[in-house]
């Protein structure tokens, strides 16, 4: 499995956003890992299963050894399509659901869920999580009901150690600063990437921010 301590920027692959560009998914894929992304989500918000299974086994071969593939919501496609785990969101299946049905395969699985305050954090530690993204920090382009978290709840999940966070939403080169300053040691994005002129050299600046 994966060391999670080592990833920095994680980048969400936001397919119905790329496609709205104009772009080819694969191709944004592949030049944000150029620049310096280590992890990738793929997000496909109620694609057909076949058609999220084709691109999520089509993603998983131009990746990286190195670089793990999230499949967003479907521990299923993230099973069969040989990826490195699942992120549950708040109305997906239960951590318990997803790692029972991972014990089925012959290596373990990342579980990554989302939170937006401390207590869910400490919940999902307590659960079996690997990870969570923690957010929405700023407005987002990829989800239009997402709440920001209160700023107190930011300052406490900046100091947490027993799980990597990765804050979310909102988060460009400008204001991962405010980020940084505030204890953050990665980040996880979607819009700066997907919208740029050249995904890779905003990946590279990130990475660059980040350390």
């Amino acid at each position: 499995m994966p060391n999670l301590d080592d990833i920095k920027l994680y980048f969400i692959a936001d397919y119905r956003l790329i496609k709205s560009t104009g772009k080819e998914f694969l191709r944004i894929v592949r030049e944000a890992v150029e620049g310096g992304v280590q992890m990738v989500q793929l997000r496909w918000k109620n694609a057909d299963f076949p058609e999220l299974l084709n691109l999520a086994l089509h993603t998983k071969a131009i990746l990286p050894e190195e670089v793990p593939l999230i499949i967003n919501d479907d521990y299923r496609i993230a099973l069969f399509a040989d990826s490195d785990g699942v992120h549950l969101g708040r109305e997906d299946a239960s951590i318990r659901e997803a790692r029972k049905f991972f014990d089925r395969g012959s290596r373990k699985m990342l579980i990554g869920v989302s939170c937006d305050n401390v207590q869910e954090i400490e919940e999902a530690k307590k659960a079996g999580a690997d990870y969570v993204g923690f957010g929405a920090l700023f407005p987002t382009e990829t989800k239009d009901d997402a709440v920001q978290v209160r700023e107190e709840e930011i300052k406490k999940a900046a100091m947490i150690e027993y799980i990597p966070v990765f804050p979310i939403g909102g988060i460009t080169t400008d204001n991962v600063v405010e980020l940084i300053r505030a204890g953050f040691r990665r980040v996880a994005v979607a819009g700066a990437i997907i919208l740029s002129d050249d995904p890779a050299s905003t990946a590279d600046r990130f990475r660059e921010l980040l350390g």
